[in-house]
Order: structure tokens, then C-alpha cells, then sequence
């Protein structure tokens, strides 16, 4: 079973059915289901008991840990095979996506830069914590350099980050990065989103350039005569 997978992608299981000594069970049908939604198929075990099967998730399935049944109904008959039952768990994520909806085309060495955007996941819905809204922690790059951080809103996904420019930044073509580093413990790379972020959803990032200007000043170098 996948210990984790995209929403409306497949879950992959192999089940395993013997007897009581130990023995593979052959030709038997078992049914694997994911629980809280009516999908669910039919499968054969061969001849060493093992029998393969694949689920497709919801493509609009809520994000957190999942439940796979295996039911094996048994075979009817006073020798016959008694019925069993097995459950597993994984992990359903969901993709994320970054808008920056306003930022400066141009600016000064010096002055201040606001950039305006949102984070929501791939349903175009705010970001949520069992089922509840919920904010998370968004980053300010500047070529490639992060320089500010701060919390979108928990119901709209939107966010407002200010960064005041170094005075000595260079002139010319600059990029503008927004990113959100997903969750902490189930999303790779594991442990580099922050404990606060909802867990279960994948980074993203976006970027846009800026050009800055940068001021100048002028300094006589040639001595002046005297003026009679």
C-alpha cells in the first residue's frame, strides 16, 4: 500500500490470504474498499494467496490519513473457509498554488516593496487543518534570497508581504519569489515546512520579475582656478 499519494491519483495495495497453517489461499475473491466513499473492486488471489488491486482517490478528497478495507467473505460449508478482515492506512496530499496578484514593476534602491497574492490548494479552497481553515506561512524571496516571511489569511488564502530594499542593491532585472514549503512530516522534502503550516498539502512557488533603479551622483574631480 502507498504510505502516501496525490488526490485523484491511484492507491496501490497487495493483499495476502492463507490459512490457518500458514498455506496460501488460491482463486478466492476479496473485495478492497477505501472507506468513507463507495469505491471500491474486486480481486483473485493467485496461487501463492496474493492478489493485486488499485483504488483511485477522489480528485476532490479531503487531505490526512485514509483507510483501506480488505473483506474476504470466506467459502460456505462446515469445512469450508472461514471469512477475515484487514484495514491499512496511508496518507492523501494535495498540490498547492501561489498567485501573486500585485507587485511593483519598478523600484528605487531604498524603497519599500509590497507584494500581494494568494495560497490556495488545487481545489481554488484556503488551506485546512481537520477540516477547518486555516493559515499558513508564506516566503519572500529576492533572487533566490529569502527576506521576509508572514501568515495568510485561514478563510480567503490571502497575504500581504513588505520588504524594504538595500540601499546598495544593483540595477537592472531582479526576480520576485514567493514560496510556501508545504507540511512538515509528510511532505517532501520531510521537515522543512514549518510545524505551524497544514499538514498533507505540497509546496509551490511563483515568480515574477522587477527592475530597480538606482540613484547616482555626480563629483567634480578637477581643480577649479582662481576666479578674478
Amino acid at each position: 500500500l502507498n504510505d502516501r499519494v496525490e488526490r485523484g491519483n491511484d492507491v496501490e495495495i497487495e493483499v495476502l490470504l492463507i490459512d490457518n497453517t500458514g498455506q496460501p489461499v488460491s482463486g478466492q475473491l476479496i473485495t478492497i474498499s477505501l472507506n468513507g466513499t463507495d469505491i471500491s473492486t474486486v480481486i483473485t488471489t493467485a496461487e501463492n494467496g496474493t492478489a493485486f488491486g488499485v483504488l483511485t482517490t477522489p480528485g476532490n478528497m479531503s487531505v490526512g490519513v485514509k483507510d483501506v478495507n480488505a473483506l474476504y467473505a470466506g467459502t460456505p460449508g462446515t469445512t469450508g473457509l472461514l471469512g477475515s478482515e484487514a484495514n491499512a492506512s496511508f496518507v492523501v496530499l494535495a498540490q498547492t498554488s501561489i498567485t501573486i496578484d500585485e507587485y511593483p514593476d519598478s523600484l528605487v534602491a531604498g524603497e519599500y516593496m509590497v507584494v500581494n497574492g494568494t495560497l490556495l490548494d488545487d481545489l481554488g479552497l484556503s488551506l485546512k487543518i481537520l477540516d477547518v481553515p486555516s493559515a499558513a506561512v508564506v516566503h519572500l524571496l529576492i533572487d533566490g534570497n529569502s527576506v521576509a516571511s508572514t501568515e495568510t489569511d485561514s478563510v480567503s488564502g490571502q497575504f500581504s508581504l513588505g520588504y524594504p530594499l538595500p540601499e546598495d542593491i544593483s540595477a537592472g532585472a531582479h526576480t520576485i519569489t514567493v514560496e510556501f514549503y508545504g507540511g512538515r512530516d509528510w511532505v517532501d522534502p520531510i521537515g522543512v515546512g514549518e510545524p505551524s503550516n497544514p499538514e498533507y498539502y505540497l509546496p509551490s512557488v511563483a515568480n515574477v520579475p522587477f527592475n530597480i533603479s538606482v540613484p547616482t551622483k555626480i563629483t567634480l574631480i578637477t581643480e577649479g582656478g582662481d576666479v578674478n
